[in-house]
């Protein structure tokens, strides 16, 4: 959030490739957190147009399952 630069920042990090959409390639990002600590992504083996099932984008929440205390 640019008006609140306090919470941090994330840089996003592309490279030129012909084999990707636009001819961007989303390589990985780093952010920088309000302590000033910096953790980074890199990442590989992407694959273009191809089928991601709808189920891939589901999460349930672990601490749903189970009693409850």
């Amino acid at each position: 959030d640019p008006k609140r630069p306090e919470y941090g920042v994330i840089t996003l990090i592309f490279t030129r490739s012909g084999a990707a959409p636009g001819g961007l390639s989303l390589v990985g990002w780093v952010a920088l957190d309000s302590q000033n600590k910096r953790t980074t992504i890199r990442l590989s083996g992407q694959r273009y147009n191809v089928v991601v099932a709808d189920s891939a984008f589901a999460w349930t929440d672990p601490r749903a399952k189970g009693p409850r205390r």
